[in-house]
């Protein structure tokens, strides 16, 4: 062949094998052998897919023929001690690198180690239909867990979700959020922002 031919490229697979391990971020923790893990994908329009497969012995797991397109977006999870730990997020453009490690950590529910790191505040005047005017006040805060922990409480907010944080709202304060990230939940009497 010419050296000037032009190179074709690799035909994309149908499949792919993604891997990873489990480690323990606290000191002296330990990885339970008895983890089970899952793993979903999809292009973020569609409705996820998913598989599971137990942890090793050693830590390690394996996910074998997992279905591949460039447009996925691949992430694994486990729950520890009924709390969520997951990966960082594969993008099937990578190609080359399906390795998706998890942290898990121990629990804490010591308040002392979350401090803010970071508090911007923003006011500016805001008419509101029906309700006549006001202040539209933004507030991002930063939190920074100080700890080799992960803070969280016994308060249960729904399946496998746990309160870490309660922001409380002003009173008569309305909240206009539009879509609000599904990490956060509003108490029922819009009193209180959880985390």
């Amino acid at each position: 062949a010419s050296p000037d031919a032009e190179a074709t490229e690799a035909p994309l697979p149908d499949t792919i094998t993604i891997s990873g391990s489990v480690t323990n971020g606290t000191p002296d923790g330990s990885v339970p052998d008895d983890l089970v893990i899952e793993l979903t994908y999809s292009d973020m329009q569609t409705i996820s897919e998913s598989m599971t497969v137990n942890i090793g012995a050693d830590g390690e797991f394996m996910f074998e023929d997992v279905p591949y397109a460039p447009n996925y977006r691949y992430i694994a999870f486990t729950f520890y001690q009924e709390r969520l730990f997951v990966s960082d997020i594969a993008s099937g453009e990578a190609q080359d690198d399906f390795t998706l490690p998890i942290e898990i950590y121990e629990l804490t529910t010591d308040p002392s180690v979350i401090s803010i790191s970071t508090m911007d505040i923003r006011i500016e005047p805001l008419q509101v239909s029906d309700l006549g005017n006001g202040l539209l006040i933004s507030q991002l805060v930063v939190y920074r867990n100080d700890s080799d922990r992960l803070f969280t409480s016994d308060r249960q907010v729904g399946e496998n979700r746990y309160e870490s944080l309660a922001v409380e709202v002003p009173a008569e304060a309305l909240i206009l959020t539009g879509q609000m990230n599904p990490r956060y939940i509003l108490s029922d009497d819009e009193s209180t922002l959880l985390d």
